[in-house]
């Protein structure tokens, strides 16, 4: 293993050996202790979003939120993640919100990830121990035997 999953990097451009598959990227640490850019096939990367989420994901708003001019987001707003925030990319997001509180306000607002929460299937929260309820099986094989303690990651 070179870069451990979750290792922060930043995409220096295409790749000189493969453009169209794989690009360059400068990771914040490497295993090997080098400091080498590394060539990566495009699915090895993924776009880093602050608080750990991912485009496309379902965030519902924690409490009023204003970061701008216009009127605030209402606490309970639900919404979908867009990408990254213009502004403090690593600790902001860009929302689609399924509704404004004005007719005015734009649909996609900036919020801090911390003004929001991922909502996943059940109810379940992100950090919550859960048992399994049967044998969980893959393929026909079990992966993990009823009762096994397990904790809430994401969405899947």
């Amino acid at each position: 293993v070179v870069v451990r999953e979750g290792v922060l990097g930043t995409v220096v451009g295409p790749s000189s050996s493969d453009s169209q598959h794989r690009v360059t990227v400068s990771f914040s640490h490497r295993e090997d202790g080098s400091r080498n850019r590394l060539n990566c096939v495009i699915n090895e990367i993924r776009l880093y979003l602050a608080g750990g989420l991912e485009v496309g994901a379902r965030v519902q708003a924690l409490r009023p939120v204003t970061y701008d001019s216009w009127s605030p987001v209402l606490a309970g707003s639900v919404g979908t993640v867009v990408g990254p925030a213009s502004e403090e990319p690593l600790a902001r997001l860009l929302v689609r919100w399924d509704s404004q509180a004005s007719r005015d306000a734009p649909t996609e607002r900036e919020v801090r990830a911390d003004d929001v929460t991922l909502i996943i299937a059940g109810g379940f929260r992100r950090g919550e121990s859960v048992a399994a309820a049967k044998d969980l099986r893959v393929k026909g094989v079990v992966v993990v035997k009823q009762a096994v303690v397990g904790t809430v990651v994401g969405q899947s």
